[in-house]
This record gives structure tokens, sequence and C-alpha cells, in this order.
């Protein structure tokens, strides 16, 4: 019976315990349960993640066998028409076109445990596009167990990185080009100035007169040339006015039919809206002619051109897009040829001064860069789209203005006048000077001069009530010709002057050089606007 009693108490101690861990399982297995559902809800959100990265992202094991991979990468392979379920295969396997280097680089991965990062130019069927890759080895008790790529498509960015470089070495090359031509202009001033002197002394019946005249007409084109380099440079002289660009166009219908022939159809669509644009007609009219030009070299003189105009908002999205430009509204111009087209080594160098497909002679190779700087020194921008076979587009962006802007005109007298007043003349260019001297004593004036700043200042110390007018170069050593103003101008100030540069005048006065109102007379100089500017300023 005791025993019986004891087997009892066993069972009910048995069955205590076995509640007990039936109890402590039920826990575990809630708990299990719980874990597991924080682990489908991990393991979700984790692959929400990747799914929601553009980049693309896979990883491979020991045996370059693809073991994960997220939607992007999917969506990448089924654009190109790849396979999309790649589990178990080689990144080799699923891009075919893949180099074998791609080798070398995991294994170099899995041997060094560091992280690679290389880039890559991809071309599949009409499509190129360049990736950045990051394979970052995944490790295990200082094991690789994984590499997981990292791949982003970089080809926006490396297209608006070439872009920019490409202004840069535009932007260096203008310098260069403006500082030249700023120098060649002195030049230019001296044979212009020193022949028609000499024209001028000789009689009409001289036999070599015709020897002047055909000086001066070579001098004259070699100033066009030159200011082709300006107006890359965006320092040629423009004298803008409230201008309709529709109106420019359709003055120009006539003499672009004539130019284009017979052979072309030229065709025009301009937009309705007003194009009301601060311009200066004459050089707006040289970029349509070059334009145009360019295009029937294209063309071979056979084929279809369209002129085509509308009002653009230029926005934020569109600068981020190419990398340039300020927001508000434009006119936009653009001319469409169906001629053979352009490759892209050619495109990134169209604008550059003296760059010509055409054989030697054929061409200076300024006509596209003189339209590049003209667009750029009217506040514009300029594109250019072409592909090999399929024709060229320019695209051109000019800022509008208020359609109610006046032009300012002025009437300038034809009749030259001497005189007899004293003048300083201080220009560091020795023939430049002697030129203004010859030219100012022939027609009455009484000249002093200075090679220099510092000079001009002494010379004007020593003649201080006698001068009546100063003509200053605005970049001369010691001083320039602003500071010599200035000085002068604290003991007198009465004092009138003429300032002269080869650099336009709105470029010199962007610089801090000048102010406005000033007056002033570009290189080349010629011998009659010359004393004209300074009979102006001295009856003034």
């Amino acid at each position: 019976m005791k025993d019986e009693k004891k087997t009892q108490k066993q069972l009910i101690n048995e069955l205590i315990e076995l509640r007990q861990r039936i109890s402590k399982f039920e826990k575990l297995e809630k708990k299990r349960i719980r874990l597991k559902k924080n682990l489908h809800e991990s393991e979700a959100h984790y692959r929400e993640t990747l799914d929601a990265m553009g980049d693309w992202i896979l990883a491979v094991d020991q045996d370059l066998r693809i073991t994960l991979f997220n939607e992007a990468f999917k969506q990448i392979s089924k654009n190109l028409g790849l396979k999309t379920e790649v589990i178990g295969q080689t990144p080799m396997e699923v891009f075919t076109f893949l180099p074998p280097s791609l080798l070398d680089e995991y294994e170099w991965v899995f041997k060094n445990k560091k992280t690679l990062i290389t880039e890559e130019i991809t071309k599949v069927g009409d499509r190129e596009f360049v990736t950045e890759s990051r394979k970052i080895p995944l490790l295990k008790d200082g094991k690789i167990v994984k590499v997981v790529s990292i791949i982003r498509d970089i080809t926006d960015k490396k297209r608006l990185e070439t872009s920019i470089q490409h202004a840069k070495r535009i932007e260096s090359i203008g310098t260069l080009a403006g500082g030249i031509a700023n120098d060649f202009n002195n030049i230019l001033t001296a044979i212009i100035g020193f022949g028609h002197l000499l024209k001028t002394e000789m009689s009409e019946y001289n036999p070599l007169t015709i020897y002047v005249t055909r000086i001066l007409n070579a001098a004259e084109k070699a100033a066009t040339l030159n200011r082709s380099l300006l107006a890359f440079s965006r320092t040629q002289i423009i004298n803008p006015r409230p201008v309709d660009l529709n109106e420019i166009i359709k003055a120009m219908k006539y003499p672009l039919e004539r130019l284009v022939g017979d052979n072309i159809k030229l065709s025009s669509f301009l937009t309705d809206n007003d194009l009301t644009i601060m311009a200066d007609t004459y050089q707006i009219e040289q970029v349509l002619i070059n334009l145009i030009t360019n295009a029937m070299d294209a063309m071979k003189d056979r084929g279809s051109l369209i002129i085509r105009t509308e009002r653009f908002d230029l926005d934020n999205k569109f600068i981020k897009t190419y990398g340039y430009g300020k927001p508000g509204p434009y006119a936009f111009l653009s001319i469409e040829d169906s001629g053979q087209g352009m490759d892209d080594e050619t495109k990134a160098r169209i604008f550059e001064p003296f760059f010509t497909t055409k054989e030697i002679g054929k061409e200076t190779g300024l006509g596209l860069s003189m339209v590049y700087g003209t667009i750029k020194q009217h506040g514009g921008y300029i594109n250019v789209y072409s592909e090999l076979g399929k024709g060229t587009t320019f695209k051109i962006y000019l800022p509008l203005i208020d359609s109610n802007a006046k032009a300012i005109t002025e009437e300038v007298s034809t009749e030259i006048k001497g005189g007899a007043e004293k003048i300083l003349v201080a220009e560091n260019d020795a023939e430049v000077r002697e030129m203004m001297k010859d030219v100012l004593k022939v027609s009455g004036y009484t000249v002093l001069e200075a090679e220099n700043g510092e000079k001009a200042i002494e010379v004007f110390g020593e003649n201080r009530e006698a001068i009546q007018l100063l003509i200053l170069d605005v970049f001369m050593p010691k001083k320039n010709g602003k500071e010599v103003f200035d000085e002068i101008k604290k003991s007198r100030p009465d004092m009138k002057a003429i300032f002269t540069s080869g650099y336009d005048i709105n470029v010199i006065q962007k610089k801090g050089f000048l102010e406005e109102g000033i007056d002033f007379v570009s290189k080349p100089i010629y011998p009659d606007n010359f004393l004209q500017k300074v009979r102006e300023v001295l009856d003034r």
C-alpha cells in the first residue's frame, strides 16, 4: 500500500515535470515562431532595401556562382535581353559580353580580402554605357564566403565630366586666342594707320597708290580674321540692341535661300511667341550664315535644312541634366541638316578654332568657333547633336528680355575736323603710339606721348593746364589706363579721356577696369573714326 502511494506520488511529480516541460516547450515554440516571423520580416525588409537601390547588386560564392541579386540587376538583365533567372550561374554566363579580366578581378578580391573598385565601358548592341563596380569581400572567421558586387551606371556622370572638361579646354583656348588677337590688333592698327597716312599724302594719280590700297585691303581681311578669333574668345566688339530673333531670320530668308541654292530645301518654322533678345543683329546674322554654310558642306550641296524657333524655359532639371545654364526664359533656335553627321571625336572638337575636317587650305576652321564665341558673348548656350549618317542639329539658347525695351540709336557725323588742342597719348606699343601721334599731328593737334602709365602721369604733371585730352590704352605697364585717369582727375576733375583697347568694352567693364559711359575706341584703330571721336569728345 505504501509502495503504491509512492508510485502515485512519483506519477504526480512526473506529470508536473512533464507539464513544466510542455510549458517550456510552448514558450520556446512561441519564441521560435516570433523569431521566425522577425527573421521573415527582416529578410523582407532586407530584400525591399536591396530592390529599392538603383545600383545593380549581386553576390557570388567561392565558386563564382550567383547566390543573390536585386531587382535593379534583374531589370537591367531583362532590358538587355539577357537571362533573369541567374541563381547558381556565374556572372560570365549571364553577361556573355564581359571581358575575361573579370575573373582576374574576382580572384584578386578572394586573394587579397580587399574591396576592388573598377570602371568598365560596356557595349551591348547599339547601347554603350560606363559602369563603376565595387567588389566587396564578406568574411566569416577570417575567410571570404562571398563577394558582393555593387555596380553603378555612371554614363551620364562621365558624359557630364567630359562636357565640363571640354568647356574648360575651350575656355583656355579662348583666353589664348583673345590674347593673341589683342596683340595682333596693335600690329593691324599700325599697318592700317600708316597705310592711310601714306595714301593721304599720295596724289590720286600716283601709280603706287594701287599698292597702298592693296595693303589696306589685305589689312582689312586680317582684321576680319582677327574678329573671328575675338568672337571665339568672347572679346569682340558687339553693339547689342533689343531685337526680335524671328525678325532677324525673316530678314535673312532671301539671302539664305540664295546661299543654299536650288539643290537644298530650306524650311523655317518660327514660333508666334515674342522672342525679343538683346543682341547685335550683324553678329547673329553671321551665326546663321556660318551654321548654314557648315550644313551645306555636310550635305555636299544636296539635302534639306530646317530652321526652328521656340520660346524655351530653362529650368533646374535642364541644368542638372546638361551641367550648364541659368534658369529663365530663352529664345530657342535650332538648325537641322540631313547631312552626313559627325562622330564623337569630331563633335568634341567642333568649336575649337582652326579645327576643320576639310583638307588643308580649304578652310580656316574659325567659322564654328566664331559661332560659339558669339553665342557665349550674348549670354547664351549652344549644343550640337549629331550621329554619323543621321545629320546634325545645332541648338542655341539666347536669353529673352522685355519686348517693350527700346533700342538706342545714335547719329554720327561723317564730317572729320581737326584742331589745335594739346593731347597726351599713352600707349605702350611704340608703333601704335607713333601712328596715333602722326594722325593727330596731321590734323593740327599738338601731341605729347608716354609709353606707360607712370610716364603718362609724369608728362601730365609737367603740362597740367595745357593738356585738354588724354588718350589712354586700357592695359599698360606700371599703371593701367583707369589708374592713370583716376590719378589725373584728382587735380583736373574736368579732364576728358578716350580709352583704347583690342578687347571689347563690355569685357573690360565686366573686369572692373572701366565704368559705363566712358569714351572708347576699339583696335584696330581707323584714322578717320579715331579723329572723329577725338573731335566729338573735345567739343562736348
